[in-house]
Order: structure tokens, then sequence, then C-alpha cells
């Protein structure tokens, strides 16, 4: 097909009109096929500047990655070096950043490397909507980084391209603030699925009717019995309306359906709002799923006890219901109505007098043993436990090998599920944990299949404020029949193994994990702040090593 020259440079011409003060009129004429040379020159530059002013005016750029139901979606993306080979996408920003304090991240993962070159280490990396100070206006430019690297806060270098901003109001940001997480122990809500779609948009009644079609009735919950545990948390009720409808959720981009959240799948979210007559949920990633195709989990609320440094055994938690006892005259015991409900903390004395009692049953034969509690009877008598009725904190007497007179550490009991965080050969804190369902590990027994928490000493590798688990991590995650999406204050030491927050049980001491060692909200919240390295302001992960020093050591014994 034929295109007239005059035609094409009248038009370029109406465009720079409309974006540029010079008149439409003035434009078409001066930019017509009759001008000369030089006039077209002056055009083009004319026409940059309408092409800019009118994307200015329609909206933002769609460079840059944001969360799945944004513009532009890249959610899984990494942003590397290599990513980062284009100018920046605000030109304003690349020639005033300078007078910016902050680094914004428009992508899944911004990097942050230990010095200013894509050969560095990396020291770990920001989450789309996150900021972090910038430590100067100095600009490191480098083969792998067009835009140059930015010193930030407390260390390392970011490489500032399109997948960064210096703009707070930067219109990319919208989208991403929309899922930021809240502060403390419970970043999201959570729901697990009855089997549903996650939409990139909010769709009409006639389209989630068709992209639902195979999903069953909305509303029905059937249980699922390979793994009942992690139905434990959840509530068949209604998810109240929290929030308004975010905008940009309801246009469309791409492929409706992001991915499938199967039958026991896991997820957090932001927000539940009303759109068609139904309620809807602002998925942790930004995809949009129906609230009456899951079920939300109640938060559990059970944490430890400080321990104020005592190197002696101060009690133990009630494995389930378990029974006061009395000493009588004759050195016996005889049991009482008064009773510790399941996981009541039970502190008790440990006195060198009543170490006879330890191992004995009220006859002086082998038995449990007792513990002399520090609640007393109606009567002022003292009240007595059985040892084997308790899961103990038993405080370490030793550090590890290798381990400082002050240096933190952990240690985990399979047997007991119980964790002890140290200080040196200071206890600071213990609380129950749910280590791996297989028990204790097997030689020649993979623990991965077996789901068995590994024996040994290790150093944490990674610490993220959340991240997702899944056994089919190799598949692609449109692939995945199964994830738990968004899993709060992750901590790898070996492998696939980790210390980390369970949002869906509350039976913290039993085996329950896939051999990962699970923590209340409470306390895995806790353990991320007492654990080094720590996570600096701003950042969503980090990893041990370089200028991030060592990892805590976790120690795991039966």
């Amino acid at each position: 097909m034929y295109l007239n020259p005059a035609l094409a440079w009248r038009f370029f011409g109406w465009f720079c009109g409309f974006g540029h003060p010079v008149p439409a009129l003035l434009a078409s004429s001066v930019c017509s096929g009759k001008a000369t040379s030089a006039v077209r020159r002056s055009c083009l530059v004319c026409l940059s500047i309408g092409v800019a002013s009118h994307v200015s005016l329609f909206g933002a750029s769609r460079v840059g990655a944001s969360p799945v139901g944004a513009p532009a979606v890249e959610p899984t993306r990494d942003v590397s070096d290599a990513d980062t080979n284009s100018k920046s996408t605000s030109a304003a920003a690349g020639e005033t950043d300078s007078a910016q304090r902050f680094l914004y991240s428009l992508a899944s993962r911004t990097y942050v490397w230990g010095a200013p070159t894509s050969k560095a280490r990396r020291l770990g990396y920001l989450r789309g909507g996150q900021r972090v100070q910038l430590k100067n206006s100095d600009k490191i430019r480098s083969r792998s980084c067009r835009d140059g690297y930015r010193g930030v806060e407390p260390r390392g270098y970011v490489c500032a391209g399109k997948h960064t901003t210096f703009d707070g109001r930067d219109s990319r940001l919208l989208a991403w603030r929309t899922v930021q997480p809240r502060a403390g122990a419970f970043p999201f809500e959570y729901a697990i699925s009855n089997n549903t779609p996650m939409y990139r948009w909010v769709p009409t009644p006639e389209r989630w009717a068709r992209a639902e079609r195979a999903f069953g009735a909305a509303g029905k919950f059937p249980k699922y019995l390979w793994h009942e545990k992690h139905e434990r948390l959840a509530e068949e009720r209604t998810i109240p309306v929290n929030g308004a409808l975010p905008e940009v959720w309801l246009k469309s981009r791409g492929r409706l359906v992001d991915r499938r959240a199967h039958l026991g799948s896991m997820f957090g979210f932001t927000r539940s709002f009303a759109h068609q007559d139904r309620t809807w949920l602002l998925s942790a990633d930004g995809t949009a799923v129906p609230a009456d195709r899951v079920r939300p989990y109640r938060q559990s609320r059970f944490e430890g006890v400080e321990l104020q440094g005592r190197s002696l055994r101060p009690g133990g938690w009630a494995q389930k219901k378990t029974v006061a006892w009395l000493r009588d005259g004759d050195g016996g015991f005889r049991q009482t109505p008064t009773h510790w409900p399941k996981r009541a903390w039970v502190p008790y004395f440990d006195e060198p007098g009543h170490a006879d009692l330890r191992g004995q049953n009220s006859r002086g034969l082998p038995g449990p043993g007792y513990r002399k509690t520090t609640r007393v009877h109606t009567d002022g008598a003292a009240l007595w436990v059985r040892a084997n009725q308790l899961r103990e904190v038993i405080v370490p007497r030793r550090t590890p090998v290798g381990t400082g007179p002050v240096e933190r550490w952990v240690q985990v009991s399979i047997g007991r599920g119980v964790l002890v965080a140290m200080a040196g050969e200071r206890a600071v804190f213990a609380t129950l944990i749910s280590p791996g369902m297989g028990g204790l590990p097997r030689r020649a027994v993979d623990p991965v299949k077996a789901s068995t928490t590994p024996l040994g000493s290790f150093r944490i590798v990674h610490k993220y404020r959340f991240k997702t688990m899944t056994p089919q991590g190799a598949k692609p995650e449109r692939d995945r029949t199964f994830f738990i999406a968004d899993v709060p204050f992750a901590q790898f030491f070996e492998g696939p193994f980790a210390l980390h927050t369970a949002y869906w049980h509350d039976d913290f001491g039993e085996l329950m994990s896939g051999g990962c060692v699970n923590l209340s909200p409470l306390d895995g919240e806790r353990l991320f702040r007492f654990t080094e390295p720590r996570l600096p302001v701003g950042w969503h992960s980090v990893s041990a090593g370089g200028s991030n020093g060592l990892g805590t050591r976790v120690v795991i014994v039966r």
C-alpha cells in the first residue's frame, strides 16, 4: 500500500500540534510535503515533544514491571544488569536525581549488589513499590548499567534504569502500593483455595462465567485428604469488604487468567472489594481472586516466652490437658482436679533438693519424674506436674564450636518441638515449633522426600520478608498445581529447608511440616528480627556473606 508523503507529514504535524503549544493548523502547514528539509527536521523535534506530552496526558509509559494486575505485567522477572541497559523511562528523573533522596523499585526484584559491577555479590533485593535511601548523588556508570549504579543505605549498589524511579509520585508505583504488606507479624490476610482462577484484572460476569466453567460451583468447599493439616485454621465464612476497587484492575491487558490456584493452594491478600455483586480479593502478587472460591484463615496468637538469661530449665508447655499433682506426707503424689490447658506455659522450680524426684514415680520406681511448679493449691501447697506431659525447654549448656561468646545462635529440638534462641551462653527466648512430619531423619533417606528436618549445624543463608514455597519449583509458575504463597519471615539454612512462619495451622510442638521449621506468626517475626544478617530498611530480601556478614548459626538436634 502506497502512503502519500505529504499526507503522512500532515498527520505528524497534527500530532505535533496536539502535544505542543504550536497550533495544530500551523504545525500541519509547516510539516507538509512541500516544506524544506530544514523545516522538516524542525518538525521532527516538535513531533518528539508532542509524543512525550501525549504520553504524559494519556497515562504513564508501560515500560517496567508491575504487579500482575497492573499495566505491563512482568511479575516474575528478575531485574539484573542485563535488564538495565536502557535509558531511564523518565528524562526528568535522570536529570534531577541528584536532588532525590530515595530510589523506588518498579519490578518484582531489583537487586542490591555488593559493588557497582555485574560480577559483584548479590546482597539482597527490593520488591516492587519499596524504596531505599540513597547514600549520595553519585552516579557510577558501567557497561552493564548505562544509567549508572547508585549507592544505597546501609550498603550496596542498585542499577538505576527502567525498573527503578526516583519519583515517589510516579504513576507506575500506584499498582505496587496497593499490594504492599503491612508491618508486623501479619503482613497479609490469608486464604486457602477451593480451586479458583487468579485473574489479571476483574472480569465482567460473562467473562468469569466462561473462565470458571470447569472449576465447579462457587461457595462449596470440598476437603482434600492428602494434607488436611493445611485446613486447621481455615474457616467457612464470608469475607467482608474492607476496601475500594482499585481502578487499575478494571482495565483489560493480555490474557484474563494469570494462573490457577488448585485445591489446597494458599496465598495472601491485601484487601477485599465489591464488584458486580461479588466480593473479590486482591492477592499479594496483584491478581484478583473471587472470595467465594476460597476460605480465609483465622490468625494464630500463640507465642513463646522470654527466658531472661536463665541457664536452668525454666519450664515447659503442656502437651495436652495436663493434670496437677499434690505431694502427700509419705513422699507420694495424688492427683487433683486442677489442670493446665494444652500449650499452657508451666514454669517450675529447679531446686537441687528435688532432684531425687526426677526419674522416679510415687513408689520410688523408674517413672516420668515430677516438677515442682510455681503454681499453688488452694491450701497453699505447691502443685506438681509430670515431666513427660511437658514439652520442656532445655537450655544448651555450651555454645557450638566456632560460635563467639556473645554471638547469637538458635537450637531446635525435633523430638521436643522446641526452639531456644541464644546469645552466647545466655538464653533469650524459647518457643514451640513444628518440624518435619517425617520425624527424625534416617540414614540414606532423602530428607526432602521423607519430610524430615535435617540434623546438624548450619548457618542462615537467605532471609525473605515473605516468599512463595512449592515442591514444584522447577515448573513454570502457571503450571504448578500446588503452592503456598507469601510465607512470611522465611530464613533458609540448608537447601530448601527454612525457619518460617506457618499461617495455616496452630499445632506448634507437633510434627507438621514438609521438613522446614514452622513457627507461629508472632514468633516468626520475632526470630527474624533476632537473627543475622538483619534485613535493612526498604529491602525485601537479604543474603549472608560479603559486607552483610555471616548468617546466624542454626543447630538442629534430636
